[in-house]
């Protein structure tokens, strides 16, 4: 299976410039009283845009989001990245269907 052409970039340089497509995975976890862990874990995709009715100002856009919420046991909970994993699957599957043409 082919990878996807991805480069990890420091924090700085992304900092300085809006020139580099992202793709950011958030995960909240909670450590509910009760035993159990509530989370949520949300993926997107920013890359620059051009925004035409402000003079065709770029930024950064978020232009691809997928998420999940659950709970788990604390025995459970490399639940977690797993199902996170399958996010960026999700992403690669899209990508491709998107960019194989």
């Amino acid at each position: 299976m082919n990878e996807l052409p991805v480069t990890i970039l420091e924090d700085e340089t992304l900092r300085d410039s809006d020139q580099f497509p992202i793709l950011h995975l958030h995960v909240n976890i909670m450590n509910a009283s009760l035993g159990a862990y509530p989370f949520t874990a949300v993926l997107k995709f920013y890359q620059p845009v051009k925004l035409p009715l402000n003079n065709d100002v770029q930024t950064m856009g978020s232009t691809w989001h997928d998420s999940f919420i659950g709970v788990v046991t604390p025995d459970l909970i490399d639940y977690i990245a797993a199902k996170s994993a399958g996010l960026a699957g999700n992403f690669k599957i899209d990508y491709q269907s998107v960019n194989s043409r």
